[in-house]
């Protein structure tokens, strides 16, 4: 599981970086989609909680929406940083532009998901 998850952590960023068109870019947009997940399981090993295929699945997910929603902001955000505007002028057009597509995205996608708490993975 640690190979598999390594592996697609690396396909991730390096499809960032092409996405992106920057290097440096790509990387550094990688550290708020793992931060998340690495506090998660970080806490789930403190606390003696196993690693299983459910919780794999959740940090896959929640991987995937993390990367949708940079690849829209920093879009937009490079949009408005190519058209002249200030880095503040730009995050806050980012904002607008793809902020209510990017919360409503996640909080569909995490509701959907969240019928899984009722059952269990056998």
């Amino acid at each position: 599981m640690v190979t598999a998850a390594g592996a697609a952590l690396l396909i991730i960023t390096l499809f960032m970086m092409v996405l992106l068109r920057d290097f440096r870019l790509g990387l550094v947009a990688m550290v708020p989609n793992l931060l998340p997940i690495a506090i998660i399981l970080g806490f789930m090993g403190f606390a003696g909680i196993s690693i299983d295929m459910g919780n794999l699945m959740l940090a896959s997910v929640g991987i995937g929406i993390a990367v949708d929603d940079t690849i829209h902001f920093l879009h937009h955000f490079r949009v408005g940083r190519a058209s002249g505007l200030t880095r503040e002028d730009a995050i806050a057009g980012a904002v607008q532009h793809a902020g209510r597509a990017m919360v409503g995205t996640t909080v569909v996608l995490t509701l959907g998901f969240s019928v899984f708490l009722t059952g269990s993975m056998v």
